[in-house]
């Protein structure tokens, strides 16, 4: 979907619409309680002003269509992996996190490229056919570690899927 597309799409524009007046009733709620009531929503605000960040990009990377919503949830995917990786004691282990990373990647490769039996956007038989790749590769990169602790491995692989 182009930017063009998106401006006619009754979708984008009911939930570009619903977003923003969630938004705009949520302000409403916490100043209500913040001023009318007099109740600390400190955390509650600093909910609020992260969504007000979120919300905007989100919209912005839909608006610019489909490879751009593609390229953007692999990024948030892999950085979500890396700090996964990172508190869970995995980073350690960089020939698995590289494995990961690379699944990840091609995962979303395989979603921008078209099938080539029907010519529709997205290569769904590859994109269903990579967790068992990756999964291969990871255990090819770390056997040892994958024997040590299988549950967090497969917990590893498996988040990508």
């Amino acid at each position: 979907m182009s930017p063009t597309l998106a401006l006619q799409s009754p979708v984008f524009l009911f939930f570009a619409t619903a977003a923003v007046g969630v938004l705009a009733a949520a302000g409403v709620v916490l100043t209500g309680l913040t001023w009318g009531l007099r109740k600390n929503v400190g955390h509650a605000w600093s909910a609020y002003r992260s969504w007000l960040i979120i919300v905007p990009i989100l919209l912005l990377v839909d608006f610019l269509g489909r490879e751009t919503v593609i390229v953007f949830l692999t990024l948030v995917a892999i950085l979500g992996f890396t700090e996964f990786s990172r508190a869970s004691g995995l980073k350690r282990d960089r020939l698995m996190t590289g494995a990961v990373i690379l699944g990840m990647i091609a995962t979303g490769g395989a979603t921008l490229l078209s099938d080539p039996a029907t010519g529709a956007p997205g290569w769904l038989n590859l994109f269903i056919a990579m967790p068992v790749f990756v999964i291969a590769g990871g255990i090819w990169a770390s056997k040892t570690w994958a024997l040590r602790f299988p549950g967090m491995a497969a917990f590893s692989i498996g988040s990508i899927a």
